[in-house]
Formats: C-alpha cells, sequence, structure tokens
C-alpha cells in the first residue's frame, strides 16, 4: 500500500462521502417526495442566486455583467419553464 495512503485519508474519504454526498442527494430526493418536483426546482433556484449574493457580499467579488447575465439566464429559464 502506498505510503500516503493512511487510515485517516480512509476515515476523511468516507466522512465527505456520506456527509457531502450521500446525506445531501437523500435530502433532496426526500424533498422531491414531500413537495413534488415542480416546487423542488423552484426552490433549487435559491443555490445560485445565493451563491452569487455570498460571492459578493461575503468574499468581496466583484459584480460583474457575466455574473449578471447569468443569473438573468436562469431566472428567465425558471419563468419559461414555470409558465
Amino acid at each position: 500500500m502506498p505510503q500516503w495512503m493512511t487510515p485517516r485519508i480512509f476515515w476523511l474519504s468516507f466522512l465527505n462521502a456520506t456527509v457531502c454526498t450521500a446525506i445531501p442527494m437523500w435530502m433532496v430526493m426526500r424533498g422531491i417526495e414531500i413537495i413534488g418536483s415542480s416546487r423542488a426546482a423552484q426552490l433549487g433556484l435559491v443555490g445560485p442566486l445565493s451563491t452569487v449574493a455570498l460571492a459578493v457580499a461575503i468574499l468581496g467579488e466583484p459584480l460583474t455583467l457575466a455574473m449578471v447575465g447569468g443569473t438573468m439566464f436562469v431566472l428567465v429559464g425558471t419563468w419559461l419553464i414555470r409558465r
């Protein structure tokens, strides 16, 4: 076994796989089951918008035209699908 493959690496990999992948995916699937797919898709819109807002507010990133354009693209796409 290579020297870098320590028990800590395996533990952290397991933790990442469960806490960052399996549990959030289960929560999304459960949410879709409870509120329905169309409402879950609408709530999914919050993710990209909040990412842009937090990047600007907390990280101090500049709000670029590309970010605004991408945000508008997502909003218009969601609105079109909703119609």
